[in-house]
């Protein structure tokens, strides 16, 4: 019987451990992620149950490609393109939302440790795991750095159409009366009763 043979049924025993523990695992990150600035900042009252919701799906990326012996693939990080655009919008930079994916990952490894616990054979199943974590990372990571971007460009090319609209309606001498216009008034500090002097 191989080595392999031997560790799989050990390995079997960790991923239903962790399995088991998966919502305290998922909250230990949640809370981990959450000692970064940004997140604490945060005004956004949904960004929270997000970060939860991406951490579960991830976690769940790794146990489900180690209970089909297979690694992760790029479709599986559907839930990370979604997260990634609801993170530009929510204000969270690219390098505080890759931080994030990886101590998830980081408390992900742990519970992996604790489930092996002292057990010989269970912590050389444990080490035989972290080449398949290391590549739900790599490629999560680079998943979830790629949407930001294009999130992030999207955003800045709706923002200039924003402005340049509003630009348009303002010389026309059409008003807008709500919306992302009427905020971008806002914004810049116009209001129905600012008084200003435009010079052409």
């Amino acid at each position: 019987m191989g080595a392999g043979n031997v560790a799989r049924p050990a390995a079997e025993r960790i991923a239903a451990a962790v399995e088991a523990s998966l919502d305290a695992l998922v909250s230990e990150a949640v809370e981990a992620i959450w000692q970064a600035p940004a997140y604490q900042d945060s005004q956004d009252s949904s960004l929270r149950a997000d970060v939860a919701a991406h951490v579960r799906a991830v976690f769940r990326i790794f146990l489900d490609g180690l209970a089909g012996q297979r690694e992760a693939r790029r479709a599986d990080f559907v839930i990370t393109r979604d997260q990634a655009t609801r993170r530009v919008a929510q204000g969270i930079s690219l390098a505080d939302f890759l931080q994030a994916f990886r101590v998830g990952q980081l408390t992900l490894w742990q519970g992996v440790l604790d489930a092996a616990g002292d057990d010989p054979l269970a912590r050389d199943a444990a080490l035989s795991v972290v080449a398949q974590l290391m590549q739900v990372i790599e490629l999560g990571s680079t998943v979830a750095g790629e949407a930001y971007l294009e999130a992030q460009q999207h955003a800045l090319a709706e923002g200039d159409r924003l402005r340049r609209d509003l630009l348009e309606d303002l010389l026309a001498r059409h008003a807008p009366v709500a919306g992302p216009k009427r905020a971008q008034l806002r914004a810049a500090g116009l209001g129905p009763d600012t008084r200003f002097l435009a010079t052409v």
